[in-house]
């Protein structure tokens, strides 16, 4: 008979509790090293290893150090979750946009712009887009549209790929703290799909105040 209890499930872990291989601090100092490194042009960072190496479990790691570190928040995608998907792009900017309209940002309006000018981006970009506008009303207060609404409406036109990425460059560029995006399982996707990731990350990798962990 087979020992069940000898059997290991093939699972990245989740946390330094589980590290049976010392990696722990060695992701934990990488993460805090990233952190130092200035940012305000964006960063991308990319982990390398062969498939089922451990890559998960590192990045794993990783998240467990930059929850604890001053960020504004971190985002985890994984593009194999929607593999299939024709539009990988709008799946990506949704979990963005969603990260600037949790609770903390319930009061700050200039979130809630930055919120829907990714999602305006994410359109101009992939016309396959389909995700839902955030609305913008919070604590009672409607916000009907910003400067560059009104100037765009006035001259009866839509705001250019540039102007909309003008704005999200000034309000990602105030914000105090980075925003880390985990993006995982890169190499378990088609080959097209991984042109698509490869395509937001470029487009989006030198805003200010991203940092991505491919």
């Amino acid at each position: 008979m087979f020992a069940l209890d000898k059997f290991l499930p093939d699972e990245p872990i989740t946390s330094a509790r589980e590290d049976l291989l010392d990696r722990a601090d060695s992701a934990h100092k990488f993460a805090q090293y990233i952190l130092r490194i200035n940012a305000s042009k964006g960063l991308v960072v990319g982990i390398q290893g062969p498939w089922g190496h451990g890559k998960t479990s590192y990045m794993n790691l990783m998240k467990e150090q930059f929850q604890q570190e001053s960020v504004h928040g971190v985002i985890e995608f994984n593009p194999w979750m929607f593999s299939g998907s024709e539009d990988l792009v709008g799946q990506f900017f949704a979990q963005i946009s969603a990260s600037f309209t949790s609770n903390n940002a319930a009061h700050d309006r200039r979130k809630l712009f930055l919120a829907q000018n990714l999602l305006r981006y994410a359109r101009i970009l992939s016309p396959l887009t389909k995700v839902i506008s955030i609305p913008l009303v919070s604590a009672g207060i409607e916000v009907a549209t910003n400067a560059l609404d009104e100037s765009v409406l006035n001259a009866g036109k839509s705001p250019s790929l540039a102007e909309v990425r003008g704005l999200i460059t000034e309000d990602l560029a105030r914000l105090e703290k980075p925003v880390v995006i985990l993006v995982d399982d890169i190499d378990r996707l088609s080959t097209s799909e991984i042109r698509e990731i490869f395509k937001f990350v470029r487009l989006t990798g030198n805003f200010p105040n991203l940092i991505y962990v491919l």
